[in-house]
């Protein structure tokens, strides 16, 4: 299976995701009124609910995000996902269980 760039996943979620919010917002690595932490997709929903969405292409980046120190905890955030690509799926396991899990099969030309 062809690995998928963090850019090809970003469109992919953009596509998916984006055009049904209010706000869908790249790579938030400092924003204290919203989160403490860096989110790779931020996301609010037209009822204005935050949702963090943890893009990884490969298993040593899913593995090494098992090693913040942060754990994505926040409570302004309504939900967070890890977006894997499909070739990851045998990897979830490795997700926390307080992450929902969004599998990108087939990215279109972005």
């Amino acid at each position: 299976m062809e690995k998928i760039t963090t850019k090809e996943m970003e469109y992919a979620l953009y596509t998916e995701y984006g055009l049904k919010s209010k706000l869908f917002t790249l790579r938030i690595t400092y924003a204290p009124e919203i989160t403490k932490h860096e989110c790779d997709v931020l996301i609010v929903s037209k009822s204005n609910y935050l949702t963090e969405i943890e893009i990884k292409v490969s298993l040593s980046d899913l593995k090494k995000d098992l090693e913040k120190w942060h754990k994505h905890s926040n409570e302004k955030l309504k939900y967070q996902y890890f977006a894997i690509p499909k070739y990851l799926e045998k990897h979830i396991d490795l997700i926390p269980e307080n992450f929902g899990i969004i599998i990108v099969e087939k990215v279109e030309a972005c």
